[in-house]
């Protein structure tokens, strides 16, 4: 209920985690999955309807500081993609199938 902070304004640890979770999700989407650009717009809708969910509970609340950390990991994840990284997943398959 009350995560440590890491002495930054707005990015404490909670929102370090939710972009770290996000910009992970959309590097793995981005390669298990075609590129195009739907599955981007699903994690962001993602990421904004369980914000809103938590709202709806009595023990959690909604953070538009987590929305805005959500889709900052999600632009990141875009752009890690978009490096030699991006093509993790094939080199495990390659090196997995080639056994």
């Amino acid at each position: 209920p009350d995560p440590p902070t890491v002495g930054l304004s707005w990015f404490d640890w909670d929102k370090a985690q939710h972009t770290l979770a996000y910009a992970g999700l959309t590097w793995w989407f981005r390669q298990a999955f075609s590129p195009g650009a739907l599955w981007i717009f699903v994690l962001a809708g993602l990421g904004i309807l369980l914000e809103g969910a938590q709202g709806l509970t009595d023990t959690r609340h909604a953070d538009l500081a987590d929305v805005l950390a959500n889709l900052t990991g999600i632009g990141l994840g875009v752009l890690l993609a978009a490096t030699p990284l991006g093509k993790t997943l094939a080199r495990i398959d390659r090196r997995l199938s080639s056994r």
